[in-house]
């Protein structure tokens, strides 16, 4: 990938690194133990270090207010995918309309692109995610209540923390009655439950929102960007707007 530029950065969580190109962001490091690994990966990538430019400088602000416990919406946040095919790239744009503190199957995912046998794929594309947290892969699970897998460092655990940060406990909590996965995940939960911060906004997501770039600039950037209009063509079992979701599940303690 040419005019591929990085920066790494801290967070509470540990350093973290963000690669883009004009398009958007095109890859993203949640922590892990060896930094110079780290830098290796992304310099072998073909990446080179650099100062961001003003949009990616928001998205690393973001990174850092989300690992540190302020939810955020990474909708706007515009992505060079380049060389990802298309069911791939389906699969994120479905993905990236789970909010914060809710979560939703690879199933579902699979459904919600029209792909309703391909839950085992859609767990692959997640797998090969080249940009966690913006990308939400960890807000995937697996049906019954299950974890699923996680491919970033630190893998379960890591996945268990990123959730554990927007709300949701594991192992999930099913409310009585509930008798399908459908129906425990869309069920509500008492207010006095939720662990986020309200940020008023259209869709009433329990995060604060970054602003999404222009649709002149990301017109201008080719197919491989994808922003909230691609996105808001994938349609979810539940509707954001209405205020319809699966319910955030916490540990008790």
């Amino acid at each position: 990938m040419t005019g591929l530029r990085y920066q790494r950065f801290d967070t509470l969580l540990g350093r973290c690194g963000i690669a883009w190109t004009e398009n958007g962001v095109a890859h993203v490091q949640l922590p892990e133990s060896d930094d110079a690994r780290a830098v290796k990966t992304l310099e072998t990538r073909g990446a080179v270090p650099a100062e961001p430019p003003t949009e990616i400088a928001e998205a690393v602000r973001a990174v850092a207010r989300h690992l540190g416990g302020e939810p955020q919406d990474f909708s706007g946040v515009a992505l060079d995918l380049n060389g990802v095919g298309d069911f791939a790239r389906r699969v994120y744009a479905a993905t990236r309309r789970v909010p914060a503190g809710r979560t939703a199957t690879y199933g579902e995912i699979a459904a919600a692109i029209g792909e309703p046998a391909e839950a085992r794929a859609v767990g692959q594309a997640l797998g090969a995610n080249p940009i966690p947290l913006i990308v939400p892969c960890h807000r995937i699970v697996a049906a019954g209540g299950r974890l699923g897998g996680f491919s970033a460092p630190g893998g379960g655990l890591t996945k268990t923390r990123l959730l554990a940060l927007e709300g949701v406990g594991l192992p999930l909590e099913w409310p009585a009655g509930a008798t399908t996965d459908w129906e425990r995940r869309n069920s509500r939960i008492p207010s006095s439950a939720a662990t986020t911060t309200s940020v008023a906004r259209p869709q009433k997501s329990p995060c604060a929102t970054i602003p999404a770039r222009s649709e002149s600039r990301r017109a201008s950037t080719g197919a491989s960007a994808i922003g909230p209009k691609e996105q808001s063509r994938i349609q979810l079992p539940w509707s954001v707007s209405k205020g319809r979701s699966p319910a955030v599940s916490r540990r008790r303690g």
